[in-house]
């Protein structure tokens, strides 16, 4: 019992852990999470995590990147081009780091 570690109402041993998938380890937490009422909250609080680190990263890229409300005025088009660039890496970044893992 010393191996094992309680993992929601079931006991998973280390062994077993190792041996299963990160698939079938997504499906077991999903399973506990649902028997316990606790999967919505948890993706409600990993949207809303997902949603404020792209706002965030979104705005830091820009300045960085000069993109800002004198280059929409100039030239809208490429003020478009240049944050749906920065939009799909933020995604990128925040699929990375919040949503696959």
């Amino acid at each position: 019992m010393e191996n094992e570690k309680t993992f929601g109402r079931f006991l998973i041993s280390k062994r077993m852990e190792h041996e299963m998938s990160a698939r079938q380890l997504a499906i077991a937490l999903d399973y506990v999470m649902r028997m316990k009422g606790t999967l919505e909250q948890y993706l409600t609080n990993l949207d809303r995590n997902a949603q404020e680190m792209f706002e965030l990263l979104t705005k830091q890229y820009a300045e960085l990147e000069g993109i800002n409300e004198a280059l929409k005025a100039k030239n809208q088009s490429e003020w478009v081009s240049q944050m749906n660039n920065i939009k799909e890496r933020v995604i990128d970044v925040v699929n990375a780091e919040l949503i696959y893992i």
